[in-house]
């Protein structure tokens, strides 16, 4: 229980992704990808991968590139898992492919921030 108190504001980010995910929005689809939506979910999928690493840096005594493709992979499908809840669950939502993009741009960019942040000049590669 102790090391789950690394990962609160990991865990408070992603109920706010689903909540943003799952409250009414509008039925018409936005195909731009660089509408202010599409930049939203880089971001906040971005902050989400940030979190976690923040959460796993931590806890790990070592810290391995592996950790932050699990990272970008979990937060990838989460919102993947988030796209579907939107078609299945509310009615004025739908599953987007170009929001599980961006999601997952939004992912691989909070990794590599982390990386070029913390990780690539330790030695605890």
């Amino acid at each position: 229980m102790e090391q789950l108190k690394n990962y609160t504001w990991a865990i408070l980010w992603a109920i706010f992704i689903a909540w943003l995910s799952l409250t009414t929005g509008s039925n018409l689809p936005d195909v731009d990808f660089f509408a202010p939506d599409k930049l939203g979910h880089i971001f906040v999928y971005g902050v989400l991968v940030f979190l976690i690493l923040q959460g796993v840096q931590k806890t790990q005594i070592s810290f391995h590139n592996k950790i932050i493709l699990w990272a970008i992979i979990a937060s990838s499908v989460y919102g993947f898992l988030l796209e579907c809840a939107q078609f299945y669950i509310t009615v004025d939502r739908y599953f987007e492919n170009l929001d599980i993009l961006a999601n997952i741009i939004g992912s691989i960019g909070g990794g590599l921030l982390f990386y070029f942040l913390f990780i690539r000049n330790s030695k605890v590669i």
